[in-house]
C-alpha cells in the first residue's frame, strides 16, 4: 500500500448530490484503470477515522504531463461533505 497526499485541481457539482473532483498526486494514478479502487482518507474525526473506497472515474494529463484522476461520488455523510468543500 502506498500513501500519498493528493491536491484538488478541479471540483464540479454535477447535479443533485453528485460531485466530481479531480486530483493530482504524482505516481498514484500511474498504471491505474477506470473502475479500480483507491482508499481516500479525510481529516480524522470521530466519524471519519477510517478510509473510504472510491473508484477511479476518469484520467487526464495535467500540468507537466502528470496523470490526474477524478472520483465521482454522492454527498451522503461527513466525509463526502468534506470533499465537496475542497477548493483547487
Amino acid at each position: 500500500m502506498r500513501l500519498a497526499t493528493a491536491r484538488v485541481v478541479e471540483h464540479e457539482h454535477l447535479y443533485g448530490e453528485t460531485w466530481r473532483t479531480w486530483f493530482a498526486a504524482p505516481g498514484v494514478a500511474e498504471g491505474a484503470a477506470t473502475g479500480q479502487f483507491l482508499m481516500v482518507h479525510t481529516p480524522a474525526t470521530s466519524d471519519t477515522l477510517w478510509p473510504r473506497a472510491f473508484s477511479y472515474h476518469r484520467f487526464r494529463r495535467g500540468e507537466g504531463r502528470t496523470r490526474e484522476f477524478s472520483i465521482l461520488y454522492a454527498r451522503v455523510g461527513r466525509g463526502t461533505s468534506w470533499l465537496t468543500e475542497r477548493t483547487p
